[in-house]
């Protein structure tokens, strides 16, 4: 609605509503809607919001969200902010750096015949070595929906 101009103060209410429930949604559909008085509110609400302990690599995806509307919709985070994105962001970190990036075709099922096997010539093609390498404009690899530039290119290089 905001390509065609639209904003109505019931819609931007709603999209409050949905930051509060469900941030991640809420954050994306406030981009979209493309209102600028979101980035109070954005700010708001990724202070607000307390770092979940443990080591699930995705326990505060919630973070990547809020950053990249933040930055979608025009702004940077602050000094704290980073600074707290970094903490939250930890232990995907160190899980990404612990995957092997080799990456293998799978093992042929058992009773399938040798026709429907691939030659090992083609088998090694399938084969990946080193890092992902991923476009700048391609989307994350961590299912943000953002483009990669906007969303781990920074964390990745820094």
């Amino acid at each position: 609605m905001s390509r065609w101009g639209l904003h109505d103060e019931r819609i931007y209410a709603a999209l409050l509503d949905t930051l509060q429930r469900t941030p991640e949604l809420g954050a994306n559909y406030l981009v979209e809607y493309g209102e600028a008085r979101a980035l109070v509110v954005l700010a708001q609400t990724f202070d607000a919001l307390p770092i979940r302990e443990g080591d699930n690599p995705l326990a505060n995806h919630v973070f990547i969200e809020l950053r990249c509307a933040i930055e979608d919709l025009g702004e940077q985070l602050t000094a704290v902010q980073q600074q707290k994105f970094a903490q939250a962001d930890a232990p995907r970190r160190r899980f990404v750096a612990q995957m092997p990036w080799d990456v293998e075709a799978p093992a042929p099922l058992a009773g399938h015949s040798a026709a429907v096997r691939r030659p090992a010539a083609e088998r090694s093609r399938l084969l990946t070595r080193g890092k992902r390498k991923l476009g700048r404009n391609a989307f994350c690899w961590c299912g943000s929906g953002t483009k990669y530039k906007k969303c781990h290119l920074p964390l990745e290089q820094g």
